[in-house]
């Protein structure tokens, strides 16, 4: 999550939750609960996405993570297809 921080441990404690999901035309935000706190949550998600920063090396990191999950996607079906027998 962007902002794991005091005010989003709180709104998970009171069962608000929210998601941020990719689509082909952007960013698409979910926001739920049914509590006066909702406001807060929105504001300080809101407020964290816009001070988000990253640097070269934590994008490094996702970069090589990116590359060994694709490795391990390509070499579990070789594994699979290997054992079987075409007649």
């Amino acid at each position: 999550r962007l902002c794991a921080d005091r005010h989003t441990y709180s709104a998970l404690v009171a069962e608000l939750s929210y998601t941020l999901s990719v689509t082909r035309t952007g960013l698409t935000l979910n926001f739920k609960g049914f509590t006066h706190k909702l406001r807060k949550l929105i504001a300080t998600v809101l407020t964290n996405m816009k001070n988000f920063s990253v640097t070269g090396a934590e994008l490094e990191m996702v970069r090589q993570q990116m590359i060994r999950s694709l490795e391990n996607s390509r070499l579990k079906p070789a594994a699979v297809g290997g054992s079987c027998v075409r007649i």
